[in-house]
């Protein structure tokens, strides 16, 4: 499993999308979204795959985890607000 460079997060409609190595864009829904201590909350599923995602919401700081069979990613990076 590796983890994509770039994601676009769309919270009003509840989507992430990223373009994998290989040039295949993909999206997932966003199940979850809460609003705590100046984190925007984000969780989902993408098949056998559980994620979750926090964004510093005054600084663009991201650290996500995506969960599949024995497999677990952490990874952090930033956002750019478009």
């Amino acid at each position: 499993m590796s983890a994509p460079e770039f994601f676009t997060i769309d919270v009003g409609k509840k989507l992430v999308s990223e373009v994998g190595a290989n040039g295949t864009p993909r999206t997932s829904k966003i199940d979850r979204v809460d609003h705590q201590s100046g984190l925007l909350l984000l969780e989902g599923t993408d098949g056998a795959q559980a994620w979750a995602a926090s964004v510093g919401e005054s600084n663009g700081k991201v650290s996500y985890s995506v969960v599949g069979d024995r497999v677990v990613v952490v990874a952090f990076g930033a956002c750019l607000n478009r």
